[in-house]
């Protein structure tokens, strides 16, 4: 049930500008890519990333990864919630992948915190590096291509980890997921891919 499609990001707003100038680039470390990317994302469409990624239905997208453990049917409840709520795009492809890759791996809702914004940074790597592929100063091929997307996903990772850590700490003191928590949490792992703070 995707809604989403990798189009280019928008070469009209400035942070989207800078990351399309770095990803990929040979000379710009992966980390300093990778906040890049994070800082366009952040910042795009007036940033309502950071809205969507709190909403109801991924609020419900963690209470179904921290207590299914069939991955078809962890996916099936969440489409039905998207259905009834009438929710699409692109966050919340992101999240049904990052959903089925937590519960497959019975990770929990910590699993599927550090999935949902892996599985984020991929969609926004995606978009671009085909145009970047074999110009000057860029990737040569789409096998570096690819290896320069997983290292963005492990960046990514590596970052939201601890965060992920605490959340689920978190929720086994309390024994309930509250939107309050999630809220933080995604603030925390948003300010830590943005480089505003260590996590």
């Amino acid at each position: 049930m995707g809604t989403s499609t990798n189009q280019r990001s928008p070469a009209n707003i400035p942070s989207w500008r800078i990351a399309q100038r770095v990803l990929g680039a040979s000379e710009v470390p992966i980390e300093r890519q990778t906040l890049e990317v994070w800082n366009a994302a952040t910042a795009d469409r007036a940033g309502r990333l950071a809205t969507e990624l709190c909403s109801a239905s991924i609020v419900d997208a963690v209470r179904i990864a921290a207590t299914s453990a069939q991955p078809t049917n962890a996916v099936n409840q969440y489409d039905d919630i998207l259905n009834q709520r009438q929710d699409s795009g692109v966050v919340y492809d992101v999240a049904r992948r990052a959903l089925l890759r937590a519960v497959s791996r019975k990770e929990g809702a910590e699993g599927f915190a550090k999935e949902l914004f892996v599985e984020a940074a991929n969609y926004y790597v995606s978009r671009d590096m085909p145009s970047v592929v074999a110009a000057k100063g860029r990737v040569a091929t789409m096998t570096e291509a690819i290896a320069i997307k997983q290292r963005v996903r492990d960046q990514t990772k590596d970052a939201v980890t601890p965060i992920a850590a605490q959340f689920s700490n978190e929720l086994k003191k309390r024994g309930s997921i509250s939107t309050q928590s999630w809220t933080r949490a995604v603030a925390a792992a948003l300010s830590a891919l943005r480089g505003r703070r260590k996590p």
